[in-house]
């Protein structure tokens, strides 16, 4: 008996979460906890989150005391852009070494990879960072602050390329 208890609790979450009732969506959904983390040393750091809902915020610090915030929402196709980009995630190396005044780090339902050269770093990881970019880059230009985005923000589908 408790042996068919403790299998039904162990199969719950996955029947519920295979039940569409009114209202259900089969869209694609990016699971919570999807963050981008990008440091060069001497030029600032930014940080990119988004829920599972589609909450984005983006937290810019181009230097010390200096910090700009911006928040906006996906929209359903973003969404399955996003849960889309990351397929296979959790099948990439946990680090790619290179410059250490450099780094990358971006972490997908709760498997965290990070890149110290983007040379080196797998096609899958450089295409994530560029659409977490873009998506950045999205949500600064539409935020209602004043300030425009900072020259720190990567350009299009890029990573803050120190200059030569």
């Amino acid at each position: 008996m408790r042996r068919i208890l403790l299998a039904a609790l162990c199969l719950l979450p996955l029947l519920l979460a295979a039940c569409t009732g009114p209202g259900a969506t089969n869209a694609p959904v990016a699971p919570a906890g999807i963050r981008m983390y990008h440091s060069v040393m001497g030029s600032g750091q930014y940080s990119v989150q988004i829920t599972a809902g589609g909450d984005l915020t983006v937290d810019i610090q181009p230097g010390p005391g200096n910090i700009q915030h911006a928040a906006g929402h996906l929209t359903p196709q973003q969404m399955a852009a996003v849960a889309n980009a990351f397929r296979g995630w959790k099948d990439l190396q946990p680090a790619y070494p290179g410059d250490w005044t450099i780094l990358v780090q971006i972490t997908y339902d709760g498997y965290t990879v990070e890149s110290h050269d983007l040379s080196q770093a797998p096609a899958n990881f450089v295409a994530v960072k560029a659409l977490l970019d873009d998506l950045a880059r999205q949500v600064m230009q539409a935020s209602t602050r004043p300030a425009p985005p900072p020259a720190s923000l990567p350009a299009p589908g890029g990573l803050l390329n120190p200059g030569p």
